[in-house]
């Protein structure tokens, strides 16, 4: 497994770096000459439908290498008599690659389609220099609290396509959650049967 393991890190590293990078090229384009930001021009706007090309690339090229990868580490976890503690580091790696994609679909959406949750500014200007990088963060806070069911409250999806990508990365976070740590439980279980029964045989020896 450690082919995959390798894969999903490569793949949260290149997700959050290009995200980050890209959010902070455009924080910095949507300033001044003087680094002073001006939330009354259009460049909030002009630079947030560049940015949300730019999220739609790195979505379209991580989500089926993320799906890729998903369905072949649950096999391999299926298929390992012990779960080691690489295994748990991968699946902890899963789990925010899965967040950070989710995050970035989010993110495309309230740029294309600013009133499509309720919590959160539209594309006015607030006098944040760093308002694409801030806003980034928002929506990875806002897919870990949906990821895990968590569900504060203070944001929400508004329109219909939002709440159909919630319910997506609902069900998707309830069967890596329940199958994973399914496999978890049986594994140790058996594991702990095999100690018990070896050391029973060794006394009878």
């Amino acid at each position: 497994m450690l082919f995959f393991d390798k894969l999903m890190y490569l793949l949260l590293l290149t997700t959050f770096i290009s995200t980050i990078f890209t959010t902070t090229y455009f924080d910095k384009k949507s300033q001044n000459k003087k680094g002073e930001y001006n939330p009354s021009n259009k460049s909030l706007y002009k630079y947030g439908k560049k940015l949300s090309y730019v999220l739609l690339t790195i979505i379209l090229i991580s989500l089926p290498i993320f799906l890729y990868i998903m369905i072949n580490i649950v096999k391999d976890l299926n298929s390992n008599k012990v779960v080691n503690r690489i295994d748990i580091l991968t699946i902890l790696v899963l789990f925010i690659v899965a967040n950070s994609i989710f995050g970035n679909i989010y993110y495309f959406l309230y740029l294309r389609y600013p009133n499509t949750f309720k919590g959160i500014n539209n594309l006015k200007g607030t006098g944040d220099k760093y308002f694409f990088t801030r806003k980034y963060q928002t929506f990875i806070y806002f897919s870990f609290t949906t990821f895990f069911t968590v569900g504060y409250g203070d944001i929400s999806p508004h329109s219909n396509i939002c709440r159909m990508i919630s319910v997506i990365e609902y069900i998707i976070s309830f069967f890596l959650t329940t199958f994973i740590f399914s496999i978890f439980l049986t594994k140790n279980i058996n594991a702990s049967n095999l100690q018990t029964e070896l050391k029973f045989m060794r006394r009878n020896i």
